[in-house]
């Protein structure tokens, strides 16, 4: 809950770091990562974009796995899945502006991340493919909300000349998480089995 609860703090000035940005591409990664350091909500989204990378991202990669495996299901239902998440992706990506001007980032962003555990753990336990892909649409909707509304957030929290910086940093926090909770995930799934390893992965979120 605390990660949740984003200080509304005004934007900080960089001057002290603008001026060794000039000075080499060392000086100017380290004055990213400075800023991020001193920032409390900017290590507050990356924190929680490491923690939904790890135990909810999981599910984009193992959507194969887990309609051969779990749901007995033949290649087209997998694609449907698969168009479904894309699906609630694409809905996310043309109306975030939107919700953001209604309901405020902060609303949005902390609504999404809430909702992500509850469906995760509803789709790891859906018990036929029409189920799964009833929650895989929100679920990459409320996914890209999360990850695409942090990285904005983060981004304007900072001078114009460092915004390249954090949202690389972003990224990188957001696939290093992927590639490692899905690496685990599929890791223990073929050892315990899928939906027990979806479903603690869930809950841990």
């Amino acid at each position: 809950w605390g990660v949740l609860e984003l200080p509304e703090l005004p934007r900080r000035a960089q001057a002290p770091i603008q001026e060794g940005l000039w000075s080499g591409l060392y000086r100017g990664l380290r004055g990213g990562v400075r800023a991020v350091r001193e920032d409390e909500a900017i290590l507050r989204l990356l924190a929680m974009t490491l923690l939904i990378a790890f135990f909810i991202a999981p599910f984009i990669g193992l959507v194969p796995a887990f309609g051969a495996k779990v749901l007995h299901t033949d290649e087209r239902h997998v694609a449907g899945l698969v168009s479904c998440q894309g699906l609630g992706a694409v809905l996310a990506a043309v109306s975030i502006a939107a919700l953001a001007l209604r309901l405020g980032p902060r609303m949005l962003i902390e609504g999404a991340m809430l909702a992500m555990g509850p469906l995760a753990m509803a789709y790891w336990l859906s018990p036929g493919p029409y189920f799964a892909a009833a929650l895989i649409l929100p679920m990459g909707f409320t996914y890209l909300v999360a990850t695409t509304g942090s990285s904005s957030v983060c981004q304007s929290r900072v001078g114009p000349e460092l915004r390249g910086r954090v949202a690389s940093l972003y990224s990188s926090v957001l696939n290093a998480g992927y590639v490692a909770g899905v690496t685990l995930a599929g890791t223990l799934g073929d050892l315990l089995g899928l939906v027990p390893v979806g479903v603690a992965f869930s809950a841990s979120f």
